[in-house]
């Protein structure tokens, strides 16, 4: 993740006022890129876990997740997880794709989704797609634990 790592303390330097001024909660939309199979009608999930301690694995597999506190999920518009937090690196290289070099809004993407969610006041399909990327954080935590617990001898 470290090229990554090296894109955002660039573009921190140049827009750090920027940023500190954003509201959280930001959300953007892209369009179809047919070019990048991976990618379908979907929402790519930044979460941060508050008051949390890493999660790491003491059998020294390393950390549950590399971007602690924060996890990114990448949720299909039907509800299937299509990358979860454990895959870091492929869900930033799909937005990469989908956003280097842009620089303004898609405005009639934008006014679309505006007029779909009613700017914004009915968000019940992503509220239900968040719920499947929180489900799916908690199941694989709940694998990469057993697993560990398994291979240590420890009860599970």
């Amino acid at each position: 993740l470290d090229d990554f790592r090296l894109d955002l303390l660039k573009y921190l330097e140049v827009n750090r006022s920027r940023l500190e001024s954003a509201p959280l909660g930001l959300s953007a939309v892209v369009p179809p890129h047919p070019e990048i199979r991976a990618v379908q009608p979907g929402v790519v999930f930044c979460l941060r876990q508050k008051n949390a301690q890493p999660l790491s694995v003491p059998s020294g597999s390393g950390t549950v997740n590399p971007l602690h506190p924060y996890f990114l999920v990448y949720v299909f518009d039907d509800g299937n997880v299509r990358l979860g937090f454990t895959q870091p690196k492929q869900i930033l290289t799909i937005f990469r794709e989908l956003c280097l070099g842009k620089e303004q809004a898609y405005e009639r993407l934008c006014d679309l989704f505006d007029r779909q969610t009613g700017n914004g006041t009915e968000l019940s399909h992503y509220d239900s797609l968040l719920q499947k990327a929180v489900a799916s954080i908690a199941a694989t935590f709940r694998k990469r634990v057993s697993r560990r617990d398994s291979n240590t001898g420890a009860a599970s």
